[in-house]
């Protein structure tokens, strides 16, 4: 590994050699700078010994065959491979032209440093990357291309498309959106040049190659997540199960087992695992493994491979016709390639989806979005989930945040529903894909008791790499009643993810900084909880409490209360608080407080109680 000074120094002396080497495709005055995630961190490559780039398609072949003679000679390729460029790899594919950007660019280096990666976006930032996403088509324009695909499919001329759409925006700062979007994804990869930038936040491996051995890991089937979890394995359970997206997801799986088969040694091709389904941010994906060993080389992997068959559709040559007949615009980067060739036979290359194109000139940002067409795909189904996809570049990225639970200890009972608080930890940390160690938790709790000698607070933290805290401060409560408390909307497009788990994120709880307890009702004008505790009311006789579909935290004592059968779930509407009798707020820290009186923003009395005792 070097740093970027040694790089540039080692590049300086290879200039001359490379100069006519790659006389026919080299620019070795061109910048190209490429940050992207690795096995163990971020990289960062820059200042490279030249930049290769094919412009048309004779050109392709050569380059590539260059790329991989650099690293036979020690250098590390970074860069990319446009769609429009899998004309050069077989002649019966049909693309577009992909007008004046290029069809392949790598630049090639002598080494890499480590790079702190993207940093959480602030919301003033997040402005410059969401000013206005147009995405540029309609639903009827939609329609009308999905009844031709319906045709062809009726044919027989294909058996599912893959058909995309673009959304384009204007003033947009690339890196800024690169650390919106990035996150989590494994394949995220950022590229500047003078006059472009690639902004990519792919889940998608499209190959990796490690000595002779090839892996593949086509993605097909999508569902949205629930920001509730038991919603949300429900979600999973069913993306696993979902006949159609099973369908899909084999019939691109068989694809490339056969496209595997071309470059492989006889019998090497296995499928490693079919239909498994991993867990982003925002979405389950469905994806499958398949495995070969092969001595081809790069040129020959990608004649093989590219594009990647969750891309196209099935049978590729077919579906690349219509997908050249219907799109309005060359799809460029977007679901192509993009990856690292090193010495020794390594490389790694992910499918180009969630992947934006900014053209500096035009100061222009292109996205694309699409999915899988099936004879059975409904028209309204395809179009949510185009537009589910396009929300990664309209959704401002979560700022960094803990988990935490808040416990009441006791030297006579202990922890008060201690089970119910590791159980809330554990689900949570299970959502967003942290470890979480139970006996570790344990160990802290019963490590903090053995010095406690009076009723005190106990605050522990789960931090995204695992890591536990502990931090303890006396407590007395003494339950008293909650004399005013003001009702207000919660604010609008909070994500609502930190509603359903406790995380450090609460600035909605306390939007001026007051730390004024507060109720809260959702759009629907519904009483949801209040900055730190769970509704219960009393209306004719009977106890409830809102439901955490109302947009809302699965409170500790709130879920004892449901389990006791003590309270019962129901919606309460704004307009009932007068016909309530009794209304408390309940926490695991505070117990239950009845509430004397709510009052809207304006001052008005919304409810007090019916009945005056307890």
């Amino acid at each position: 590994m070097f740093s970027p000074l040694a790089a540039h120094l080692i590049c300086s002396e290879f200039r001359s050699d490379f100069r006519a080497l790659f006389a026919d495709w080299a620019d070795l005055n061109v910048s190209l700078r490429i940050i992207c995630r690795g096995d163990h961190g971020w990289r960062e490559f820059n200042h490279p010994v030249a930049v290769l780039v094919a412009r048309s398609l004779p050109e392709v072949q050569g380059v590539l065959t260059e790329v991989e003679s650099a690293t036979t000679r020690g250098l590390i390729a970074a860069g990319f491979v446009a769609y429009e460029a899998a004309p050069a790899f077989d002649s019966s594919l049909t693309a577009r032209s992909g007008g004046e950007w290029p069809l392949v660019c790598f630049g090639l280096y002598a080494g890499w440093s480590s790079h702190p990666g993207p940093q959480p976006t602030t919301a003033a930032h997040t402005s410059l990357a969401t000013p206005s996403w147009s995405l540029n088509t309609s639903t009827e324009a939609y329609g009308a291309k999905l009844r031709s695909i319906r045709e062809a499919l009726a044919e027989g001329r294909s058996y599912q498309i893959n058909h995309t759409e673009r959304l384009s925006a204007k003033g947009i700062d690339a890196w800024t959106l690169f650390s919106m979007v990035a996150g989590e994804a494994p394949y995220a990869a950022y590229i500047e040049a003078p006059d472009f930038a690639v902004v990519s936040a792919s889940p998608e491996l499209f190959f990796e190659l490690l000595g002779d051995v090839i892996v593949c890991k086509p993605m097909k089937g999508t569902t949205a997540r629930s920001a509730i979890p038991e919603a949300d394995e429900d979600r999973a359970k069913w993306l696993r199960s979902s006949t159609k997206n099973r369908a899909e997801n084999v019939m691109i799986t068989d694809m490339v087992r056969h496209e595997l088969g071309r470059i492989a040694r006889i019998g090497s091709v296995r499928v490693t695992e079919l239909f498994g389904v991993e867990r982003f941010a925002h979405v389950w994906q469905m994806t499958s493994t398949v495995q070969a060993n092969t001595d081809a080389s790069l040129s020959g992997i990608l004649r093989a491979l590219f594009p990647g068959a969750s891309v196209t559709g099935a049978p590729k040559t077919a579906s690349m016709q219509l997908i050249a007949d219907l799109e309005d615009s060359p799809r460029g980067i977007y679901t192509g390639a993009i990856g690292v060739v090193e010495p020794g036979r390594k490389a790694r290359f992910s499918i180009a989806i969630r992947t934006a194109w900014f053209d500096h000139h035009s100061d222009t940002a292109v996205y694309g979005a699409g999915g899988g067409i099936v004879w059975d795909s409904r028209a309204e189904d395809e179009w949510d989930e185009l537009l589910a996809k396009a929300q990664v570049v309209n959704r401002p990225a979560r700022p960094a945040f803990e988990l935490f639970e808040t416990l009441r200890f006791t030297p006579t009972n202990g922890y008060f529903l201690r089970h119910l608080h590791r159980d809330r930890l554990a689900a949570s940390a299970h959502w967003f894909g942290w470890r979480f160690d139970v006996g570790a938790f344990d160990r802290l709790l019963d490590q903090a008791a053995r010095s406690l000698r009076s009723a005190a607070r106990i605050r522990v933290r789960l931090r995204p790499n695992g890591q536990l805290s502990l931090q303890s401060s006396p407590f007395s409560d003494s339950g008293a009643a909650v004399s005013s408390i003001e009702l207000v909307k919660l604010p609008a497009g909070l994500d609502p993810v930190f509603l359903h788990h406790k995380t450090s994120n609460r600035r909605h709880y306390d939007p001026d900084g007051s730390s004024r307890e507060r109720l809260f009702f959702n759009p629907e004008g519904q009483v949801t909880e209040s900055s730190i505790a769970s509704v219960v009311y009393e209306l004719e006789g009977a106890k409830y409490t809102p439901p955490v579909t109302d947009g809302l935290l699965g409170g500790v004592w709130r879920r004892q209360l449901l389990e006791q059968g003590a309270v019962r779930e129901r919606s309460l509407a704004i307009a009932e608080l007068a016909n309530l009798s009794r209304l408390w707020l309940v926490n695991a820290l505070r117990g239950e407080r009845q509430v004397l009186e709510v009052l809207d923003d304006r001052q008005n009395v919304l409810f007090v109680p019916r009945v005056q005792t307890n």
